[in-house]
């Protein structure tokens, strides 16, 4: 079940500890770091005094020019961003941090970073974090190590179906956490995941009599450290994995126990399981009225979220027979339509892992039902004759599009080729300094001059070409501030900052590229780590509004041409 993620991440919250809860937030400069820290974690509901907690420390931060304390600055505030805008922030706290000889950074860092890649369906990157993450703590910090190492076992469970892969790394945990004599809670609840994942691990291997071990002693536990979460969650699991031994009363009787907490506790993917599995225990008793009601709450959380995870995909085939076989046309239609729907969902996540989906429900075998039970519903003639012409037409605009775009990609490469193959132009400094401006900010001369001889050095030197570059860092660099920086870049370069690096990486890049038949032969993202971007697509990008044309298409003409 993927029940566990939120309890791989207590290590970091509650090693610390804090009395700062309900602090004067005027009081907020006082607080010492590691205790504003925790409060901005502790205050996740409340997004305005987060927002100036992230401000004072950012102060502070500043003035103690502390490494440390700017990483931790920067991993606070990636904590509200999406995944996306996430990841470029990782590498300014693992840049901050290395080498401070903090615990828990940058080994953090990375492992959060995993878990946004997760969340992007980036496996291979989310894998090489979780590798270095693991490489920065090994024979340094154990209980570290093996924290990373679980990591990556319910990685390969929950993301990737390798349960078997996932249940020798869980055992290898177990068998070092039972040779700790543990010091407070937080090790505790560590040792409750790595149960609790060997009972579900055996449970959805269906060995059950281990699973049932394994939730005995996980739930023991659970009530030594009086966490009630913990303990309803291995009374729900108990509950899954007896129907598995077709024990369906005395597992009824477990998820009644534990669902409602759970769903008072607002933990969706334990109450989605919850709702599935009292489906199936319903089912196994014959009661088909109660396991539809069931299913059909997993269905209504999954519309809603469209997040589902593949043990409760189950569900769907049994909502489809059942209305298939009672004659109701409209919800086999919307099943059917869901079912398909979660089989795409499946396919984009997991890939190649086509036992997702029952075997009876292949989905060609989806399709052509869902078509057929259309069809008794209303006449597609008319509708078939429209939409084939509809899709002739796009066809043909879309052949007419594709030549215009060809001619006007065509003259760009010409023009740009051209360019590129004319002299460099001798830059007059002097004509340049005397362009200064004093709009809004007054930035005295020498003040000017001396950035600008930085700037010149900075292109001169390649710098732009470091993937983790931002202002901060190069203000950092040029002893000045952000906003003296983006001001000269503004008025002298006539763009601001991100254009600025980005037409120096592009112009960079045209020039390897035409000289560099060994460099054309790179993939994009490869090409993209060359020259300082994080990303294909923020490459594709940057090159596209550069140059007007894509650059697989400059790679494509500029082989052609050398053919």
């Amino acid at each position: 079940m993927n029940w566990i993620k939120i309890y791989t991440t207590l290590f970091l919250i509650l090693k610390f500890g804090s009395t700062y809860a309900q602090v004067n937030e005027k009081e907020l400069s006082k607080i010492p770091f590691k205790k504003l820290y925790m409060l901005y974690f502790e205050n996740s509901e409340k997004k305005d005094l987060q927002k100036r907690i992230l401000k004072t420390y950012y102060n502070k931060a500043i003035q103690s020019d502390s490494s440390i304390n700017k990483a931790r600055y920067y991993y606070m505030r990636l904590q509200s961003e999406t995944p996306k805008q996430a990841i470029s922030s990782f590498d300014s706290v693992i840049k901050y941090s290395l080498n401070t000889g903090d615990k828990s950074f940058p080994f953090a860092a990375y492992r959060e970073k995993a878990y946004k890649h997760i969340q992007l369906y980036q496996y291979d990157k989310a894998i090489q974090s979780f590798t270095k993450a693991e490489n920065h703590v090994r024979n340094k910090d154990w209980n570290l190590y093996y924290k990373i190492r679980l990591d990556v076992a319910i990685f390969k469970s929950e993301e990737l179906g390798n349960v078997k892969e996932a249940l020798e790394i869980y055992k290898e945990c177990y068998k070092y956490s039972k040779k700790q004599k543990w010091d407070g809670n937080t090790h505790l609840y560590l040792n409750n995941t790595i149960l609790f994942c060997l009972a579900d691990a055996y449970k959805t291997l269906k060995v059950p009599d281990s699973s049932s071990f394994y939730n005995r002693l996980g739930y023991k536990s659970s009530v030594l450290i009086k966490n009630d979460i913990m303990k309803n969650l291995f009374t729900l699991n108990e509950g899954a994995n007896l129907i598995s031994k077709k024990n369906y009363k005395t597992a009824l009787d477990s998820i009644k126990i534990a669902l409602p907490k759970v769903i008072a506790l607002k933990d969706t993917d334990n109450t989605m399981a919850g709702y599935f599995y009292r489906g199936k225990a319903y089912e196994g008793l014959g009661n088909k009225s109660l396991a539809v009601k069931n299913f059909t709450l997993v269905d209504s959380m999954y519309q809603k979220s469209k997040y589902i995870f593949p043990e409760v995909v189950d569900g769907y085939p049994f909502l489809v027979n059942y209305y298939k076989e009672s004659g109701n046309k409209e919800m086999h239609i919307k099943y059917l339509t869901a079912l398909i729907s979660v089989d795409s969902l499946m396919n984009k996540k997991f890939r190649n892992f086509d036992k997702i989906i029952h075997k009876n429900y292949e989905i060609p075998h989806l399709l052509k039902e869902k078509e057929d039970a259309i069809q008794d519903l209303e006449s597609r003639y008319s509708i078939a004759l429209y939409c084939v012409a509809l899709f002739i037409i796009a066809v043909l605009a879309l052949f007419w599009y594709n030549g215009r775009q060809k001619e006007i990609y065509k003259k760009r490469f010409d023009a740009l080729i051209l360019k590129l193959n004319e002299p460099t132009p001798v830059i007059d400094n002097n004509e340049e300094k005397s362009n200064h401006s004093t709009k809004e900010i007054i930035i005295a001369d020498e003040v000017i001059n001396s950035i600008l001889k930085k700037l010149q050095e900075f292109e001169k030197k390649k710098g732009y070409l470091d993937s983790t570059l931002n202002m901060q860092f190069l203000a950092d660099q040029f002893d000045t501030n952000t906003k003296y920086l983006s001001k000269i870049i503004n008025e002298q370069k006539q763009v601001n900052f991100v254009q600025y690096i980005n037409d120096l990486r592009i112009d960079y890049a045209l020039k390897k590229l035409q000289n560099n038949s060994k460099l054309r032969k790179y993939t994009l993202i490869a090409l993209a780590n060359e020259f300082g971007f994080n990303t294909a697509e923020s490459f594709s990008n940057a090159f596209f509004r550069k140059t007007g044309i894509k650059p697989s298409y400059y790679l494509k003409e500029l082989n052609n041409t050398n053919n």
